[in-house]
């Protein structure tokens, strides 16, 4: 009996101190949120006003729908300065995090966007793990995209 009073004891001292880590983490990206806004000039988005953006180059030519099959190109990191990814991808508009697809429903085929996600319009409070269970965007997580193109609209 007081075995298992221990293991759970144990159990909630783990949980309690990661808990704590990722608050620390969401503090830290709630400040990298605000010093890219100001270092890059980014603007809060007048039609969603959910994330902040930057317009570097407008394209012509469709915009997708929620539903479209795009090809788009990012550089995006987080806020300790690691990069989250930088690919050329293609996948449906709707597959991607929310403020994600709100930016690229606003973009004209061969737009060229800086953005600023908080981590409510990314991946939230949960993150996203690889097969491992090795976090690969931890939960509170700011996603900067240095530079996010779309490609192509392959299907509207």
């Amino acid at each position: 009996m007081k075995r298992n009073y221990l293991i759970i004891l144990f159990f909630a001292l783990i949980f309690t101190a990661c808990k704590e880590n990722f608050h620390v983490w969401k503090d830290k990206n709630e400040e990298f949120l605000q010093t890219s806004v100001k270092d890059y000039g980014l603007e809060l988005d007048p039609t969603t006003e959910a994330f902040y953006r930057k317009i570097n180059f407008t394209g012509f030519g469709p915009r997708p729908n929620r539903n479209s099959l795009v090809i788009i190109q990012y550089k995006a990191t987080l806020a300790d300065g690691s990069s989250f990814t930088s690919i050329d991808t293609m996948g449906y508009v709707i597959n991607y995090p929310v403020g994600l697809q709100n930016a690229l429903l606003q973009m004209n085929r061969e737009s060229v966007w800086q953005i600023c996600l908080p981590h409510e319009q990314g991946y939230g409070k949960s993150g996203t793990k690889d097969i491992y269970g090795v976090y690969e965007v931890p939960p509170f997580t700011t996603l900067f995209f240095k530079e996010l193109k779309l490609v192509e609209v392959v299907q509207e």
